[in-house]
């Protein structure tokens, strides 16, 4: 990361687990030091930020459940909108970078991503007199474009499978271990037998069988003497089909390399040492 990261600091940690109000922009009893870290809520729309028509200065509103520290300028020069950041530069208010949300309407949890984070970072702290470090947290104003951008990115609300976002350009993003994408996958599949995709979140067998030694494609007993078999009582094997001219713009053929040609003396043709020699 292009800053030192650190724990938040905070008096409030000292008094043990406190009570918040609902319209406040700070802490959370069920949280890592009073910012986000995992909580839950009932409905989807409760992970979005809203900033109600015509307000300024501290967003409080209670339909907020995971508000942001944030300031809410007029649009002056003198106004400007400001973004609080804890002294981690990684929270804001009750909201978290990595921070996990179980919705129950959805039954998903959701996780906090921003996108080139420290991207943004590093371009808003090298813009003038944008951004303000101090040891217990960071403002960062609009007064430049990459200001703006990091304040952009930490008001979004942008759920994944809403409104056309996915898991690559949503903030909210699906959240499931070990999967490595926004949707859940299920099924399974046959020792040895290669897996693929049956539909866009499950798995299944394929026809292709490995065992580390021989592959088959078509069966599940391959011969030990064929590194690569096809079985089939209903079906045939089919090289490439081409015409003369077609072969002969193959660069570089191999050795040993098989073709099926359609013109001339049409053929399955053979490529040696000499040359394509037909074999048919």
């Amino acid at each position: 990361m292009p800053f030192n990261y650190k724990n938040p600091v905070t008096s409030i940690a000292t008094q043990g687990t406190q009570s918040v109000r609902r319209t406040d922009t700070f802490g959370n009893s069920f949280s890592v030091n009073n910012i986000g870290g995992y909580m839950e809520v009932y409905n989807l729309s409760d992970l979005s930020y809203t900033i109600p028509s015509g307000s300024f200065g501290v967003i409080e509103y209670s339909g907020n459940s995971i508000p942001i520290d944030f300031i809410k300028g007029n649009g002056n020069p003198w106004s400007l909108d400001v973004l609080n950041l804890s002294s981690d530069n990684i929270s804001s208010g009750r909201r978290r970078l990595g921070m996990l949300v179980y919705v129950y309407e959805e039954d998903q949890v959701y996780q906090f991503h921003i996108s080139g984070y420290s991207n943004l970072w590093s371009a808003a702290t090298a813009s003038t007199n944008c951004v303000n470090i101090s040891e217990f947290g960071t403002t960062v104003n609009s007064s430049t474009a990459a200001g703006q951008n990091l304040i952009n990115a930490w008001t979004a609300s942008t759920i994944e499978d809403v409104s056309g976002y996915t898991s690559e350009t949503a903030v909210w993003r699906k959240f499931n271990s070990g999967t490595g994408s926004g949707s859940t996958i299920t099924g399974g599949g046959t020792n040895r037998q290669i897996t693929k995709w049956t539909s866009s979140s499950n798995l299944g067998d394929s026809q292709i069988y490995d065992d580390s030694n021989n592959v088959v494609i078509g069966g599940v007993v391959p011969d030990g003497s064929a590194i690569l078999e096809l079985q089939s009582t209903t079906m045939g094997f089919l090289p490439p089909v081409m015409t003369e001219s077609e072969r002969d713009l193959i660069s570089s053929p191999a050795v040993g390399l098989i073709i099926y040609q359609t013109d001339g003396r049409d053929g399955l043709y053979i490529y040696k040492k000499g040359g394509w020699t037909q074999m048919i």
